[in-house]
């Protein structure tokens, strides 16, 4: 059981970077980029969550940025701190069935993002 529950943890964690890579691309392309530390050696996990969440209370005061823009990033942002707090308890408590919400979280993170990049290739 804690060898499914381990390998569960870590395709959902690498799950999470790969969607926070997504999140730090469009941070760093906004017309006045936000920089989020880069998810390598060197930064630890709750950085990330500080400077997302961060993120999230200064999204809508981008300036130079449609409100199209503004509301697709904050809630790319939003989706991966939520995300990345509910792992943080799945981490902590492993019958914590959290997986299903962490998976749904990063969706939401993804598809904003994506909705974020597309605003931007519009806008140019």
């Amino acid at each position: 059981m804690s060898d499914a529950i381990d390998g569960l943890n870590r395709r959902t964690i690498y799950q999470l970077m790969d969607a926070y890579d997504l999140v730090a691309d469009v941070a760093e392309k906004l017309p006045t980029p936000i920089t989020l530390p880069v998810a390598l050696a060197g930064t630890d996990w709750s950085e990330r969550t500080a400077a997302v969440a961060h993120a999230v209370e200064i999204a809508m005061e981008i300036p130079g940025a449609s409100y199209e823009l503004r509301e697709a990033f904050q809630y790319a942002c939003l989706g991966w701190y939520s995300a990345s707090i509910i792992m943080t308890q799945q981490m902590r408590a492993p019958r914590f069935a959290g997986y299903k919400a962490v998976q749904l979280q990063i969706a939401t993170a993804e598809q904003y993002a994506a909705d974020a990049r597309r605003v931007l290739d519009i806008e140019g």
